[in-house]
């Protein structure tokens, strides 16, 4: 190489990294501008840019990327497909009303088309391929459609055969959605076919078949939950499901209670299908029992929805069992035995559970299954004795039960539960009242009054476990003060079922009877003031016995002043009065003795 030809090629060489330098700096300040315009206000006003950035970018791609975004979601050859698919079911259908052909063989032709289209979306959802949602679909869709028009339509299609074909089709179309996870083909397999039995013969539904395919969808939904898949599901299957026994059970109930006596079976029509009702329910009640007592066991974490499984199955349990063994077979002592065996081995799952994992370790799910037991308890006793006024004796054994179990077992909230289980005698006994009169009566308010308050005294004398409940919201016990609630109003029952029978005997007037009992409750507020105060230096029992004064207070002014006269209303007022200087008395008395002295209250917690 000469030097005039090196020269040559260094000038064309600094002539080629200036005009690079000069692209550079162009592309540098295109870039300033574009930056700029950006960061202008008022750009990102506008309605699309506010929805969320991803779906901006579904609803809107950019320009570049449009056939990429296309392409990728296979939203051209996926419409292409819906519409012939279209168009084969319109061909059948124009077929079949132009009377080409009969309505048998067009409902033939149908299925068989539907057929093709699932079992083409199954090998594809096998085969990873981005048409397999819609053949599936669309499948399932063209199915319902199809049943719906052939029964109410032609009427071609009988009810047994288009529900098997949807329980199969159910079952199928299930499956291939819980291996290839596909979420909407479950939830049209599940709630679809369903919908679809429900008015496939409206108001006759075909129970049955929609009872196994809430069955198979009830599986279908747990184990998708379980997968990850798809966990909302569950809740409208369990919702569906006692809304459809719920209809069941009234229905049968209704023709078991207009059949002619002595001929049930034979006079019981066949749209409630009887002989399916109590296998099919026992068969829901045994899934969720079972699920929920082995995950409990295998300590397996647990949701709302697991929580809930318990309480769902015996629910359940009790319906069949009040339509089919008390009212149909007449057998409510047979029924109540079932319910206690049920209880008892829910109690024997929670006893098997605690002594396994050891007292501080393993209480998820237990108190759900203390729950599930208490309600089948509750139905049992009145069965077994022969109606409630009998088992109104037996009800508070109940909660006694339970707080027994909970401290022996080291359950914070199974104690809790004993304080709601008090309740539902509370309740019964505010219901029957002091106005029914027999040994009856007088037995169950004996027992209420002496299990609520010896409840009271133990508790007291017995701190609940430190966990759950009474270690987080109430390590106190004010809990406690709901059995002594209890106790009260159970001796207030009884003392005034014997002022009742009193009056009865020897004749006294209702308004010395409504008198009477303002001064009874007058008392029993004198004696709790003394006793907590006084005796016990129990601030609770004497904060208790001022609430009872209050009571008998506003009954005194409110009511005996408005409806009574004469001697009973003077002894009325005057009991009032009496209480009220008691209380004076006393509570000054005790301030200045707390005052004075360092002697320790009794350990109750403070009421106020």
């Amino acid at each position: 190489m000469t030097k005039n030809e090196g020269q040559n090629a260094d000038h064309n060489l600094n002539l080629e990294i200036t005009r690079l330098g000069a692209r550079m700096d162009d592309l540098a300040k295109r870039l300033a501008t574009l930056e700029a315009a950006a960061r202008l206000p008022g750009v990102h006003d506008s309605g699309v840019n506010a929805l969320p950035a991803t779906e901006v970018q579904t609803l809107l791609p950019s320009e570049e990327g449009l056939w990429a975004w296309l392409g990728k979601n296979a939203v051209l050859p996926r419409m292409a497909a819906i519409c012939f698919m279209l168009v084969v079911a319109l061909l059948l259908r124009t077929v079949t009303d132009t009377g080409l052909v009969g309505p048998n063989l067009g409902t033939v032709l149908g299925l068989s088309y539907v057929a093709i289209l699932l079992c083409c979306g199954w090998w594809q959802y096998a085969s990873s391929r981005s048409l397999a949602p819609v053949f599936s679909v669309c499948g399932l869709l063209l199915l319902f459609s199809l049943i719906a028009e052939s029964r109410f339509h032609f009427s071609v299609l009988p009810i047994w055969l288009g529900s098997s074909l949807l329980i199969a089709a159910s079952a199928a179309a299930i499956s291939v959605s819980i291996r290839y996870r596909a979420v909407v083909l479950l939830w049209l397999a599940v709630m679809g076919a369903v919908l679809v039995i429900f008015i496939l013969d409206f108001p006759n539904i075909a129970f049955p078949a929609a009872a196994i395919i809430l069955l198979i969808g009830a599986i279908a939904a747990i184990r998708a939950a379980d997968r990850a898949l798809s966990k909302s599901l569950r809740w409208p299957v369990l919702f569906t499901i006692f809304f459809l026994f719920s209809i069941w059970g009234f229905k049968l109930n209704h023709a078991l209670k207009n059949t002619e006596a002595g001929n049930v079976v034979a006079s019981l029509p066949p749209a409630v299908f009887a002989y399916w009702f109590l296998p099919l329910l026992l068969c829901f009640a045994f899934l969720f029992a079972g699920i929920a007592s082995h995950r409990i066991i295998k300590n397996t974490s647990l949701n709302a929805f697991d929580h809930i499984l318990p309480l769902a199955g015996a629910l359940l349990f009790l319906l069949g069992g009040n339509v089919v063994l008390v009212t149909w077979w007449e057998q409510p002592v047979f029924m109540g035995v079932t319910a206690l065996v049920s209880a008892s081995l829910f109690l024997g799952v929670i006893w098997h559970k605690r002594k396994k994992q050891g007292p501080e370790k393993g209480l998820s799910g237990l108190v759900s299954l203390a729950v599930a037991a208490a309600l089948l308890f509750f139905f049992a006793v009145p069965l077994l004795v022969g109606g409630l006024p009998k088992a109104q004796i037996f009800l508070p054994l109940i909660f006694i039960a339970f707080l027994a179990l909970g401290q022996r077992l080291g359950i914070g909230n199974m104690r809790l539960l004993a304080v709601f289980l008090a309740f539902p005698p509370m309740l019964t006994g505010v219901y029957t009242g002091a106005s029914a009169i027999g040994p009856l009566n007088w037995l169950a308010a004996l027992s209420a009054s002496f299990a609520g308050l010896g409840a009271y005294f133990w508790c007291r004398q017995t701190p609940p476990p430190r966990n759950g409940f009474f270690l987080h919201l109430d390590p106190a016990d004010y809990a406690a003060s709901t059995f002594l609630a209890f106790g009260l109003l159970s001796l207030y029952f009884f003392a005034s079922l014997a002022l009742t029978s009193l009056s009865a005997r020897f004749g006294f007037e209702p308004s010395s009877l409504a008198c009477s009992k303002s001064i009874l409750i007058n008392l029993g507020a004198a004696i709790l003031i003394v006793w907590g105060a006084m005796i016990r230096k129990s601030k609770e029992i004497a904060a208790t016995g001022i609430i009872v004064a209050f009571i008998g207070g506003g009954k005194v002014f409110f009511s005996d002043l408005l409806h009574t006269q004469g001697l009973p209303l003077i002894l009325s007022v005057s009991s009032f009065g009496a209480l009220t200087a008691l209380c004076s008395l006393v509570l000054s008395n005790w301030q200045k003795m707390d005052g004075s002295s360092d002697k320790p209250v009794e350990s109750s917690p403070p009421f106020f």
